[in-house]
């Protein structure tokens, strides 16, 4: 079986699995859990011996953000933050209000515990980016 792609290419996809499955020739136990980012070619699983169970979802993106916002940020010194797992960039000028983060929120600043709403990825796992 080879996962879909998300028709507009946004989003990933997460299959939880309940059984064995076999993805890379590696039998992976139940509850596995395998992330797949927009860029990534489709994966292939099988059932294992035991049978197989898979939930696959999208998680869709929020909107682009208009141009004239890009340009706002950029002139007024804010920076990006792109997460290397799924690729959510987190915007310092937008901040995340729905996160209890509010805009202006330079990354530093974001608590430590906060994790990335699309795929659970740490701080960390951000790079800075251009835009």
């Amino acid at each position: 079986m080879t996962a879909p792609l998300p028709s507009d290419g946004a989003g990933q996809y997460v299959v939880a699995v309940k059984g064995t499955l076999v993805h890379e020739d590696r039998a992976r136990p139940a509850l596995t859990v395998v992330f797949n980012a927009p860029d990534e070619a489709p994966f292939c699983i099988r059932a294992g011996d035991d049978g197989l169970e898979a939930l696959i979802v999208n998680f869709p993106r929020a909107e682009a953000t208009p141009s004239n916002e890009k340009s706002a940020s950029t002139a007024a010194g804010y920076r990006k933050w792109q997460c290397v797992l799924c690729g959510f960039i987190y915007d310092e000028a937008l901040g995340l209000p729905d996160e209890g983060i509010a805009p202006g929120t330079r990354w530093p600043d974001v608590p430590d515990s906060w994790v990335c709403g699309d795929c659970g990825a740490t701080k960390g796992e951000f790079q800075m980016v251009e835009v």
